[in-house]
C-alpha cells in the first residue's frame, strides 16, 4: 500500500473526479492508511479473505510461506475473481501477473501489459513498478508521498497515553512478519546504549509478539504492549516524523516512516532491497540479502556505523 501512494496521487492529478477503490482483507491499519492517502481513495465494499476465510487465502498464504510465486498468482487471481465477479469500473489496474476476468471494466492493464510495453523488466523497485502503469497510461508523474496527516500533533497511544520524547530520538522497529528479518534483542539493547550514551532517547516500536524482546532492550518509551498493537498507523507517522532515525526490518513501518520524509536505516536480509529498500532512504541500508539472508547476523556495529553517518 506504501508502494502505490504515487501512483494513487498520479492517478488522482489525472482523473480529480474519480474514486479510487481498493479490494482489501478486513483490516483496520489499512483502512487508515487510505484514509492517510486522500478522501478519494476507499476500500472496496467485498472484502478480500483470509486465509482461515477461504481455502484459496490459506493455498495462496501457504504458497508465499514456501516461495512458490507462479502458486501464489494462482490462488491470488482465483481469489479476484471470486469475490470482484459482476463489480464494475471505468479503469482497472492490477499490479500482478495476471487479469481480472469476472469484473466489467473499459480498460484493464496488469504488470503483464507494463513488462510487455518495456516500461518493466520485473528488477524495478516496488515504488517504480507501480508508477509504470503511469507511463503505460500516458498521465504525468507525480512521485509525492504525502499523507493527509496533521505532523504538528502530538502522538499518542490508542489509550490516548501521549508519547513524550523530546526532539533527540530514535525509533527502534522490532516486528517483523518473519523471524529472519528480526535483529537480536541484544543487538538492538547495544545500539539502544550507544544511542543513549550519545544523548539521544530510544522509543522502541512493535506487537505484544515482540514484548518479550523489548524487555531485553533499555529504552526510554516502552511502546510495545503484552499483546496486540498499542499505537495506530496515524500516530505513529506522527512520531516517525519527527525522529532523527528509525530502524527497522523490512516492514510496512518502515515505508510509512520512509513516506513521512524522516531518515530510515532499513535491515535487509530475506528481502532484495533493490526492490524493497525504503524509497528516499535507497543507500542507508545494511544488506544481509546476498550472503545469508538473515538479519539476526548483522551487528550492533554494522548498524551504530551506519546510524553515525546518518546523525552526521
Amino acid at each position: 500500500m506504501v508502494f502505490s501512494i504515487p501512483l494513487l496521487h498520479t492517478l488522482h492529478d489525472a482523473f480529480p473526479g474519480a474514486i479510487i477503490e481498493i479490494p482489501i482483507p478486513n483490516r483496520q491499519p489499512l483502512r487508515d492508511l487510505m484514509r492517510m492517502v486522500g478522501s478519494y481513495v476507499r476500500e472496496c465494499d467485498v472484502h478480500l479473505p483470509k486465509p482461515s476465510q477461504d481455502p484459496l487465502a490459506y493455498a495462496r498464504w501457504q504458497a508465499s510461506v514456501n516461495g512458490d510465486p507462479k502458486k501464489k498468482f494462482e490462488c491470488e487471481k482465483k481469489i479476484f475473481d471470486k469475490y470482484l465477479v459482476g463489480r464494475s469500473y471505468d479503469l482497472v489496474i492490477v499490479p500482478k501477473q495476471f487479469t481480472i476476468d469476472t469484473i466489467v471494466t473499459a480498460k484493464q492493464v496488469s504488470k503483464l501489459d507494463t513488462q510487455k510495453a518495456g516500461l518493466d523488466a520485473g528488477s524495478l523497485h516496488m515504488v517504480d513498478g507501480f508508477m509504470a502503469f503511469a507511463d503505460l497510461l500516458g498521465i504525468p508523474k507525480n512521485l509525492s508521498f504525502d499523507l493527509a496527516i496533521d505532523y504538528k500533533k502530538q502522538p499518542v497511544l490508542m489509550n490516548g497515553t501521549p508519547i513524550g520524547p523530546r526532539s533527540n530520538y530514535v525509533i527502534i522497529n522490532l516486528g517483523a512478519s518473519d523471524a529472519k528479518k528480526k535483529c537480536k534483542p541484544e543487538t538492538y539493547d547495544d545500539v539502544a546504549d550507544w544511542c543513549q550514551n550519545h544523548g539521544l532517547e530510544v522509543v522502541l516500536v512493535g506487537s505484544g509478539e515482540e514484548y518479550s524482546d523489548s524487555q531485553r532492550i533499555r529504552s526510554d518509551i516502552n511502546t510495545v504492549p503484552k499483546q496486540g498493537f498499542s499505537i495506530d498507523l496515524i500516530n505513529y507517522a506522527i512520531l516517525a516524523s519527527k525522529a532523527r532515525c528509525v530502524i527497522s526490518a523490512d516492514t510496512g513501518l518502515l515505508h510509512l516512516a520512509d513516506a513521512t520524509g524522516t531518515k530510515v536505516l532499513g535491515l535487509y536480509g530475506a528481502t532484495d532491497p533493490r526492490k524493497f529498500a525504503p524509497y528516499h532512504n535507497q543507500d542507508l541500508i545494511i544488506n544481509r540479502y546476498c550472503l545469508d539472508k538473515d538479519v539476526r547476523n548483522i551487528s550492533s556495529q554494522d548498524i551504530i556505523t551506519v546510524l553515525e553517518g546518518v546523525l552526521r
